[in-house]
């Protein structure tokens, strides 16, 4: 079986959110905005693990253009755009908040951010219009994905004008449904993630791997962030405090730049670090995060 057998082609009603939701929903797009872990992705559930796509050929992308939802985190950037071989591409994170409910609108909202972006580089004056692709990733945990798969699905249409409504496709991939085959095929820190995940659905529990976290200590707050799990603030079976003296890494500075700007409410100052290196950095100056 490929990873893409796991794929169904197709957000989510989500209850309302916490504090918690909202770090979890940062760490998750900042570390899949990582050069490597885009790559590692897309090589995953595109191409059944052949290293097509290297994150060397990965290239930001700056658009107006972004994915998001009316319930649960109305305001919290769930996509990360970037352009490889000249094609857009859009990774869609749904299903991020505790107890999340299957979105029966995804295929109409993806489908707007597809006319959306064509719109942006029309009026932006661009010579060649690239080719925009979206690639959704569900995370909810309480049941696979159920809800509509394609535009259609989510409309009324009479059989008369069936025919000239053009349908769509939303490409999306469970990862808490992935077998321990399809979630071994991750090679980047997305694999601890995806490991997080099958464990849970597989054995209803997580023993995370000391040994996979003493070689990755920068993952610790950003796992923590992910499970809420606070094992990841304790010294034991290689699972670091995580605490605000440990953070030596750029994962790790994000992650508590992300609380420290949520604590204030300054959730646009959260996408804006999460896009920019210069300004990421003068508010790690302005909160004192080395």
């Amino acid at each position: 079986m490929t990873i893409q057998d796991n794929a169904v082609t197709a957000s989510d009603s989500m209850p309302e959110a916490g504090f918690e939701d909202v770090m979890k929903a940062a760490a998750l797009i900042f570390l899949i905005s990582q050069n490597k872990v885009f790559a590692d992705i897309l090589n995953a559930v595109l191409f059944n693990g052949e290293q097509v796509i290297k994150a060397s050929e990965v290239q930001d992308y700056s658009t107006p253009c972004h994915y998001l939802e009316r319930e649960g985190l109305p305001d919290v950037r769930r996509d990360v755009v970037k352009i490889w071989d000249g094609v857009i591409i859009h990774v869609v994170c749904t299903g991020m908040e505790d107890h999340a409910e299957p979105d029966p609108d995804l295929p109409a909202r993806l489908f707007g951010c597809l006319g959306e972006e064509y719109g942006f580089q029309l009026d932006s004056g661009t010579e060649e219009v690239l080719p925009v692709v979206t690639v959704a990733l569900y995370f909810g945990e309480d049941k696979p994905w159920d809800a509509p798969l394609t535009l259609k699905e989510c409309l009324t249409v009479s059989d008369r004008f069936s025919p000239y409504v053009n349908d769509f496709k939303a490409l999306l991939f469970q990862i808490p449904y992935l077998s321990r085959e399809q979630a071994d095929l991750f090679k980047s820190d997305f694999r601890l993630v995806a490991d997080y995940y099958v464990q849970k659905r597989e054995d209803g529990c997580y023993h995370p791997d000391p040994a996979a976290f003493a070689e990755k200590p920068e993952m610790l707050p950003v796992m923590k962030a992910i499970t809420k799990d606070k094992r990841f603030t304790d010294n034991g079976e290689g699972v670091s405090d995580g605490n605000e003296s440990d953070v030596h890494s750029s994962e790790a500075g994000m992650i508590l730049l992300t609380r420290k700007l949520l604590e204030q409410g300054r959730v646009e100052d959260v996408r804006r670090a999460c896009e920019d290196k210069e300004v990421r950095a003068q508010l790690k100056k302005e909160l004192g995060i080395s």
